[in-house]
């Protein structure tokens, strides 16, 4: 869980309560897939299997259940998202994609996950189909996302993972 409850974890800058609040407590559906991207993340975050499950299409769902997405996450401490691209994704598309780059921390390191996600649109509602992870690298001389204010090549250092897809 952030630390500011009040800052969207997504990293848009916006409050929760006006960012991805709203569409992982049901009073609003994402407009677009990134929008649904990034509520997904915020659901990690916090913690919103129940929201993740609902928003898995249908025909994959049965890939991600709410027990295994709730065990790998329990260790995972979310730290940033990055959206590297978008495809598609519109309001008025069926279809799209968002490549993104999820940093996290686990078991004392930071790991990145990179993924290309695949989302459809039914019913006026988006829903992530799957994804397929690419490989990943943080730059060692940017600052840490653990927020220590030092290199992360002199901090938590790097490693990657393969965690399920679904993010």
């Amino acid at each position: 869980m952030p630390t500011d409850q009040k800052v969207c974890p997504c990293g848009s800058g916006a409050s929760f309560e006006h960012c991805c609040g709203p569409c992982i407590l049901g009073k609003e559906p994402a407009k677009t897939a990134e929008a649904l991207m990034r509520s997904r993340y915020s659901a990690y975050c916090r913690g919103e299997v129940d929201y993740l499950v609902a928003t898995t299409a249908v025909e994959t769902r049965d890939q991600h259940p709410a027990a295994a997405i709730r065990d790998w996450n329990r260790g995972i401490e979310w730290l940033a998202l990055q959206i590297n691209e978008t495809a598609a994704g519109k309001p008025a598309d069926t279809g799209g994609t968002v490549d993104f780059t999820a940093i996290y921390r686990e078991n004392g390191r930071i790991r990145t996950l990179r993924e290309l996600s695949r989302f459809v649109r039914k019913d006026g509602n988006w829903y992530y189909l799957d994804g397929v992870h690419k490989k990943a690298k943080l730059d060692r001389n940017q600052p840490c996302p653990c927020g220590s204010g030092r290199k992360l090549k002199k901090c938590c250092g790097q490693a990657t993972s393969m965690p399920p897809a679904g993010l």
